[in-house]
């Protein structure tokens, strides 16, 4: 019930915000918010041991990312690089979230 409230609050002030700040960095700020909200509500559900799994994938995805950045434009440019490391992390992160849900089928360790 409260990540219910968490997001719902969430929605609203984000919401509320793009209605009255327009420009493209505060959409980046935004996906970094809802990564940290689903990762941290994650986390909770999946306890201390699970939880390195998710953050695992997330630090390789980064590697990953910035490998094809550097094959792909043969430098790294980090205004090139946030926008889609914060999307692909929203999403990594809205997944980790679900799946929390089923945690209590998890062994325990």
């Amino acid at each position: 019930m409260t990540e219910l409230l968490l997001i719902a609050i969430y929605v609203v002030l984000s919401h509320l915000i793009k209605r009255f700040v327009r420009t493209n960095k505060l959409q980046v700020v935004g996906w970094g918010f809802t990564t940290f909200l689903f990762f941290g509500m994650g986390f909770y559900n999946l306890g201390w041991y699970w939880s390195a799994y998710p953050l695992a994938v997330w630090m390789i995805w980064a590697i990953i990312l910035v490998f094809i950045q550097l094959t792909h434009n043969h430098e790294f440019i980090y205004k090139r690089y946030w926008p889609p490391f914060w999307q692909y992390s929203m999403i990594m992160s809205v997944v980790v979230f679900v799946a929390s849900f089923f945690a209590g089928l998890l062994p325990v360790i």
